[in-house]
């Protein structure tokens, strides 16, 4: 390393320690989040750098670098009249990983970060008693719930039954799952799942394949235990997936590749099957809401003229030829992994 490089790194080492450097942008909803990262100075040359570019990408209001290898990851929340300040306490490992309470972070998963920032700033601050609170859970529980719910699925999924899903979920988390004696007989009935999402989030997966039976699950109180209940029966249930907190061309860029189509008369869902397979994005379809338009996808045919375009676009197309038209929108599993949510525009999962 030359002399000048040398002076340079050394000088950023102690401007970084001192001032709060800006985000990309301030949280949403009166929230303000601010980062402290600290790391080591054994760290290789430039980590630090980076890092803190790639944090400057995210929703927050300031971050700063210190230098403190032996600091606690923590999130603290102080409630202003303007809205919460939360403070999140990290740490740069020695395998240059970002560790947070309950997470850690590589730096090529910037989104991935974003995601989990969105339901720390999302969850409710200990002793709130504001019942409107996301989830009823303070920051850690929920850092913990989104990180046991965040660990994929191992097998196929397509064909089997929710029950059988179910139970192999049960066996890959650490929390437990329960329902009443009416939602047990409900899941014990004939229900295979339609859509192949091996590899999805266990979370993300668990809320869509008990949704097309009237059921949604919540978080207790404790946040030690799933609770799988009528979705009438309650205000708040854990959703099918989160909205990305990243540009839809970087979190799935397959569905930006630009293809060939020339489509005649061709059955909608034969169409999404292929275009599913070609850009390895899972679909999850509102069964629900498909079921209570009256729309069956193997029934409906479109027409696309030739031209060379990109999937998504090719997407936007074909479910807009529907009767009610339908959308098509991109979302995230806990661990940051896209998916497709079909259903009709407006429709909340």
């Amino acid at each position: 390393m030359d002399r000048h490089h040398f002076r340079k790194q050394i000088l950023f080492f102690f401007v970084v320690a001192s001032v709060w450097v800006p985000g990309s942008k301030a949280a949403a909803q009166n929230h303000t989040v601010k980062l402290e990262i600290a790391y080591s100075t054994s760290l290789p040359v430039g980590v630090a750098q980076q890092w803190l570019s790639a944090l400057k990408k995210t929703p927050v209001a300031g971050i700063r670098l210190t230098v403190n290898p032996k600091l606690t990851p923590s999130i603290k929340r102080e409630r202003l009249k303007t809205g919460d300040l939360i403070l999140i306490v990290g740490r740069i490992n020695k395998r240059q990983k970002l560790v947070v309470p309950g997470r850690e972070f590589s730096i090529s998963d910037v989104a991935g970060f974003r995601t989990w920032l969105e339901q720390v700033r999302l969850a409710k601050p200990a002793n709130n008693s504001d019942s409107n609170a996301a989830f009823g859970l303070t920051d850690a529980q929920l850092v913990e719930v989104h990180q046991l719910l965040g660990k994929p699925y191992p097998e196929l999924t397509r064909g089997q039954q929710v029950a059988k899903i179910l139970q192999v979920i049960r066996s890959q988390i650490r929390i437990k799952i329960v329902a009443d004696e009416k939602t047990l007989l409900t899941l014990s009935e004939h229900n295979p799942v339609g859509e192949e999402l091996k590899g999805l989030s266990c979370g993300t997966l668990m809320a869509a394949i008990i949704r097309p039976l009237g059921l949604v699950f919540r978080v207790d109180d404790s946040g030690q235990q799933l609770q799988i209940v009528d979705s009438r029966d309650v205000k708040e249930h854990w959703p099918v997936g989160w909205p990305p907190q990243d540009r839809s061309g970087k979190i799935a860029p397959s569905l930006f590749k630009n293809t060939e189509v020339d489509i005649e008369d061709f059955p909608l869902k034969e169409v999404l099957d292929v275009i599913e397979k070609k850009t390895k994005v899972p679909f999850i379809y509102d069964q629900n809401t498909l079921a209570r338009v009256g729309v069956d996808l193997a029934e409906i045919e479109i027409t696309i003229a030739k031209t060379n375009t990109f999937y998504e676009k090719i997407i936007r197309t074909a479910l807009l030829q529907s009767k009610p038209a339908l959308a098509a929108e991109l979302r995230v599993d806990e661990s940051g992994m896209p998916f497709l949510w079909i259903t009709r525009s407006g429709t909340k999962p």
